[in-house]
């Protein structure tokens, strides 16, 4: 018989997966997929920030951070929008070297979302996308805190 999991409380991927494949940390799971990252859409939520005037307005000539930037494509979106300034920060330096080699950053810190490190104020604003699903429910709190902190 197979018994309910408590609600509210992290299940096992084995809840979900019957195959039973084998899982990987974030950091050395984005590591392998960093060569296959941009290559499977190139798009994603790039067509939702270009339909925003509001977006649009706001990164005009903005210091911008880009919480966990992968492979750079919100960052070179956020540079050819007119950001003064674009810095990505990362887990994986798989995932930096792309973003560096891919241009739009003027400066790269691979470290934890949660635990950035960077100057509180030092940004106009925060851009993450399609990172907090990877984090556990105690990690969203402290990512949005990070994201607080560090912008104006």
């Amino acid at each position: 018989m197979h018994r309910k999991p408590d609600v509210g409380r992290p299940l096992s991927f084995a809840a979900y997966d019957r195959r039973e494949y084998r899982t990987l940390p974030v950091e050395a799971g984005y590591a392998i997929w960093a060569h296959q990252y941009e290559p499977f859409d190139r798009r994603f939520d790039i067509d939702l920030f270009e339909r925003s005037a509001l977006l649009a307005s706001r990164v005009a000539s903005a210091s911008v951070v880009d919480l966990a930037c992968g492979t750079g494509r919100v960052g070179r979106w956020l540079a050819a929008s007119g950001a003064r300034e674009v810095v990505g920060v990362d887990l994986t330096s798989e995932m930096l070297q792309r973003a560096h080699d891919s241009g739009g950053y003027a400066e790269l810190v691979q470290t934890d979302i949660c635990a950035t490190g960077l100057q509180p104020g030092r940004f106009d604003g925060v851009v993450t996308s399609m990172a907090l699903c990877q984090l556990s429910r105690a990690g969203i709190p402290k990512a949005l805190a990070v994201s607080t902190l560090i912008a104006n």
